[in-house]
């Protein structure tokens, strides 16, 4: 009897740091504001305006360290229907179900989605239609000359990777 409640709460625990499509953790894209703090307490959050392309756009940081120098999630409300429209992810133990996520390699990330690659504003991001995801890659010089490589279908060479992978944000596609 033990063993299954202690089976539950660990499968509670790997849920809430689960990455699926428009979910992170227990959010989902789309709930209302209110709902942030039902997963998460007030004294680990801090309301923000974050200065997008000069505009500002409110968000919700959550800072899941004891340290609280770095937010775990950044969930932005700028959306149009009121709610979540986004979350930026930077902590390392939220997951895909494949194990992909903050520090993940490029290759860990190819050999386990299809992939898109969009370029803007000095941001390089693979995109997964399946989970409804971008990531942005940490390149060098290199790298970045190889993803566009493959972009004009030139072949790829796979035994250079980026340096690491950072998971960026989730959007309502």
């Amino acid at each position: 009897m033990t063993l299954i409640a202690l089976s539950a709460v660990a499968a509670l625990a790997a849920d809430n740091f689960l990455l699926a499509r428009n979910r992170v953790g227990r959010l989902t894209i789309s709930m209302p504001k209110s709902a942030i703090y039902v997963v998460y307490p007030r004294r680990i959050t801090k309301k923000v305006a974050l200065q997008l392309e000069g505009f500002p756009t409110p968000a919700v940081q959550v800072f899941l360290a004891k340290s609280r120098l770095t937010p775990s999630l950044v969930i932005r409300l700028d959306g149009p229907v009121p709610g979540i429209y986004g979350i930026e992810v930077t902590d390392a133990r939220f997951r895909t179900s494949k194990g992909v996520g903050v520090g993940s390699s490029f290759g860990q990330l190819r050999a386990t989605e299809k992939l898109s690659f969009v370029t803007g504003e000095g941001v390089i991001g693979a995109v997964s239609k399946e989970l409804s995801m971008t990531f942005d890659l940490d390149v060098d010089s290199a790298t970045e000359n190889r993803l566009y490589e493959l972009r004009l279908h030139k072949p790829l060479d796979t035994r250079r990777q980026p340096r690491s992978l950072k998971f960026q944000a989730v959007h309502n596609w």
